[in-house]
């Protein structure tokens, strides 16, 4: 009889510890989740997130700078001359906010250091964004002020009204939008998709299999290697369009302007269907013909040049 208790005591327990350890569990969980708030005029901390966390920064008017770290420690250092930053940061998310206390408001200036992994989201009013060496994805969002990207090894999206757009050393693609400012693009690989209403793009040793350039009034200019497998698109409504390629390229390349020129220096052999009227429609193959390139401009000039030789993506 003695041993039927124990038993039933042993099996008893066994039946309590594992909703026990269960609920400690998601205690511990929660407690990581829940969010820990500081605030302040300034504010210098480190604090701990994991892998595919969010950093969210905002300010009206300032600057935010964002570079890559090793680790799994965010560093935070804010400043806001007249009025308040508030941290709220868990495991897995974190949003910096400032806030005014006399007057308008003042400049505000972050400077965060991320781990890889780590996705970083950055919004103002008036101000410069610069992210440099995140492994991760990056995300900026301003109506005015300069936007700088230096080595980012995620996807980058951008977009801007008036602001200046340079970036360099882009390996997981790139999405970029501006009304008015200029954008210069060096070293990019990835999908790249552009809207650009009138300032002027330029894209340099551009390594991708998918480029699509659109703008109304601003000048396109694109100089990199073509994947045999690629589709570039360019377009403008009354920009000029000029295309650098290398001598090796393999393409088929379709160009149509209403009233500008097209000039090319590789030999053109017109496709059956091609035209040469006043809507200056030409189609022509390089090499093998395996990619596809358009460029299109209503009254702008399209003018394709021979540049050095480079190695082809196979």
């Amino acid at each position: 009889m003695l041993r039927h208790v124990v038993l039933a005591a042993s099996v008893g327990a066994l039946l309590l510890a594992g909703p026990v350890g269960t609920a400690e569990a998601h205690a511990r969980q929660a407690s990581r989740n829940r969010p820990n708030e500081i605030t302040g005029q300034s504010i210098d901390t480190t604090f701990r997130m994991d892998k595919g966390g969010v950093v969210d920064l905002e300010a009206m008017f300032g600057e935010i700078i964002v570079t890559g770290t090793t680790g799994s420690n965010v560093r935070l250092r804010a400043t806001a001359q007249s009025g308040r930053v508030r941290l709220r940061a868990s495991a897995t998310l974190a949003t910096v906010r400032a806030s005014w206390e006399r007057g308008g408001p003042e400049n505000v200036r972050y400077e965060v250091s991320v781990p890889p992994g780590i996705r970083v989201l950055m919004h103002t009013t008036s101000g410069r964004l610069s992210a440099t060496g995140v492994k991760g994805d990056v995300e900026m969002e301003n109506i005015s002020g300069d936007i700088e990207l230096t080595d980012i090894a995620g996807l980058v999206s951008v977009e801007t009204v008036s602001g200046r757009i340079t970036a360099a050393g882009l390996a997981g693609g790139a999405q970029l939008e501006t009304t008015s400012g200029d954008v210069t693009v060096t070293g990019a690989a990835g999908e790249i998709a552009i809207d650009n209403t009138s300032g002027t793009t330029i894209l340099t040793d551009v390594r991708s299999s998918a480029v699509q350039v659109e703008s109304v009034s601003g000048n396109v200019r694109f100089d990199g290697p073509i994947d045999p497998s690629g589709r570039y698109e360019f377009s403008s409504h009354s920009g000029n369009i000029r295309l650098t390629l290398p001598p090796n390229t393999g393409a088929l390349l379709t160009l149509s302007t209403y009233t500008g020129s097209i000039d090319s220096d590789f030999p053109i052999t017109l496709q059956r269907g091609s035209s040469g009227d006043k809507e200056r429609e030409l189609q022509f193959r390089l090499g093998s013909g395996s990619a596809r390139l358009t460029a299109e401009s209503f009254s702008g000039n399209i003018i394709i040049t021979r540049g050095p030789a480079r190695d082809r993506q196979e």
